[in-house]
């Protein structure tokens, strides 16, 4: 019966370590996804407003369908402006916030508890960044809401797991 219940234990430690590796890897793959969004971003910054702008100019933002005409707003060419004028600092806060999700990614891998706390700091300061330089209007976008529903599901799924976290 001991036996049993010692193969039960390890399968069982097994299964969360396995869930922990999952989470672990996505957060990899996302965060680097993020780096390169970031560098992306602050190349292309000026372009992309100057298109925009190009667009609103040009009469042709009334034949788009209209989802499409609301993110040719005056406040959504208000953000891209600030976005422009500030694409070093977010840059930068992309950058580090990246780079602070794979370090916790990595330690909670090694089932180290302080992982998780660098990990969640780098999954909240690209929001303090957007809340600071571009402001709460940015969350408007269906696009934000979505990174914010996923960014909510991985909090939740790492703080289940932050009991594995024992070194």
């Amino acid at each position: 019966m001991d036996q049993q219940n010692n193969f039960l234990d390890e399968f069982e430690e097994k299964q969360k370590l396995s869930t922990l590796k999952t989470l672990t890897i996505l957060t990899f793959i996302g965060s680097g996804l993020a780096i390169l969004s970031s560098i992306w971003t602050v190349a292309t910054a000026e372009s992309s407003y100057q298109k925009m702008q190009d667009l609103i100019n040009s009469g042709k933002v009334d034949q788009l369908p209209s989802f499409v005409k609301d993110m040719y707003s005056p406040e959504r060419m208000e953000m891209m402006r600030k976005s422009v004028e500030n694409k070093i600092p977010i840059f930068i806060i992309g950058i580090i916030a990246g780079a602070l999700c794979i370090f916790g990614a990595m330690q909670m891998r090694k089932l180290k508890a302080e992982g998780y706390w660098i990990w969640l700091i780098g999954e909240i300061l690209p929001f303090l960044g957007i809340v600071f330089f571009l402001g709460v209007g940015f969350f408007s976008g269906v696009f934000m809401w979505i990174t914010l529903v996923i960014t909510g599901v991985f909090v939740l799924l790492y703080s289940l797991q932050k009991k594995n976290l024992t070194r």
